[in-house]
């Protein structure tokens, strides 16, 4: 579970944790922790399994894992990330776990509970969460990766298959994946594509079609559309198809245009693609 959102300037974010399932002797991929991301660079502070040195509280700044900041057996505490200008620190229980400079440009920020991906589920409540920036904008999708997606909805196996509909409803996995609903419900289903047709002006009028997509759109994924004249297997092609993105808060309209105009040819036609990255 990730619950991210987009936090410019200064901002203070902070959580208790209580009943957490994490042991003296696992694999600190079993964690909860706040995150903060800035370009290729990341600052965390984590409370996980025991890791292989005996410790189990990990921070994190764009130049390195900082291991052996505590060992405790406490299944409840306080995570809390404070950045002022160019300055960040994080507390444990109040007490400073890290402190140091950072960029200053836009973040995006995320409280995460995550199962390092075998049996051993990790589990926690979260209250008192508390949130404050100079600007904020939530970011609605929730998934590092598609397998992170499948395994949180529920889905294993021949399940979890990119193209696999295990609730029946028409939209594979990886359809749904991208358009932000849910694999595990029929009564979840992606918005069906709309088609349309815009004027270009003397370039003439061209077929559209737009989509709906999850925001932001995760990075594993590719999505794009083809264009064929004759709908045989090696025709479709996306050369010179553009793609504009219209912002609607909580999700994106993304619109394609073929790539060339109604009239001169016979036929026409546009599909969309999803592909893992």
């Amino acid at each position: 579970m990730n619950a991210p959102w987009l936090a410019g300037g200064d901002f203070d974010v902070s959580f208790d944790f209580r009943d957490a399932a994490l042991t003296r002797s696992g694999d600190w991929g079993n964690h909860l922790g706040v995150y903060c991301v800035i370009g290729s660079g990341n600052y965390s502070l984590l409370r996980s399994d025991e890791s292989q040195n005996g410790q189990n509280v990990r921070l994190s700044d764009p130049s390195w894992w900082r291991d052996g900041l505590r060992s405790t057996s406490a299944t409840a505490g306080n995570l809390r990330m404070i950045r002022r200008g160019s300055q960040i620190t994080t507390f444990l229980d109040g007490e400073i776990a890290y402190q140091g400079s950072c960029a200053t440009g836009p973040m995006t920020c995320s409280i995460r509970i995550q199962n390092n991906g075998t049996p051993d589920a990790i589990s926690a409540t979260f209250d008192n969460f508390k949130l404050s920036a100079t600007s904020l904008e939530p970011r609605w999708n929730c998934w590092d990766s598609f397998p992170t997606y499948v395994f949180a909805k529920g889905l294993d196996g021949a399940a979890a298959d990119p193209l696999a509909d295990p609730d029946g409803d028409g939209s594979p996995n990886l359809l749904e994946y991208g358009s932000g609903t849910n694999p595990a419900s029929a009564a979840s289903v992606p918005p069906a594509l709309v088609q349309g047709t815009e004027d270009a002006g003397p370039d003439g009028r061209f077929l559209t079609f737009s989509t709906r997509l999850v925001k932001p759109v995760p990075a594993d994924l590719d999505v794009r559309a083809e264009f064929s004249m004759d709908l045989s297997l090696g025709s479709w092609g996306a050369g010179n198809i553009l793609g504009t993105d219209t912002d609607h808060g909580d999700h994106i309209d993304r619109m394609f245009r073929a790539p060339l105009p109604i009239g001169p040819l016979p036929a026409g036609f546009m599909r969309l693609k999803m592909t893992r990255q």
